[in-house]
C-alpha cells in the first residue's frame, strides 16, 4: 500500500489488512499510525516527526527505529518477533508494549 503525498493526513488506520509493504510519503503531519496486525515484515517511520501513537503489534517487524519520533507517547510494537528497538537517548515512551526479547538500544 502506498500514500502518497499526504501533507494534511494526521491519522491512518490501515491495521488488519493484508499488507506486506506500506510506503507512506510528504506525510510530515501524520499524528497516529495503526498499521497492526497486518503482514509487514519491515516499517519506516523515521520520516514522522509528529508521530505521537504508533501501533504496528501482529506483523513480522524485527528492528524498528524510533529515534527520531521524540514526541511519540504511545509504542505498541508486541507480537512481531522484534529484536531490536532503536530509541533517542532520553527518549521515554510513556505507554510501550514491547515483546520480552526485544532489547531496545539508544542512539
Amino acid at each position: 500500500m502506498g500514500v502518497t503525498p499526504c501533507r494534511e493526513i494526521v491519522k491512518l488506520d490501515c491495521g488488519a489488512n493484508p499488507l506486506t509493504q506500506l510506503t507512506i510519503n510528504g506525510c510530515a503531519n501524520l499524528a497516529t499510525l495503526l498499521c497492526d496486525d497486518c503482514s509487514l515484515p519491515a516499517l519506516d517511520v523515521t520520516s514522522f516527526p509528529a508521530l505521537k501513537s504508533l501501533a504496528c503489534n501482529g506483523n513480522s517487524i524485527s528492528t524498528l527505529d524510533v529515534s527520531s519520533n521524540t514526541l511519540l507517547e504511545m509504542l505498541h510494537c508486541q507480537d512481531n518477533g522484534m529484536k531490536t528497538l532503536y530509541m533517542a537517548g532520553g527518549q521515554t515512551i510513556s505507554d510501550l508494549k514491547k515483546d520480552p526479547d526485544c532489547e531496545i538500544i539508544r542512539k
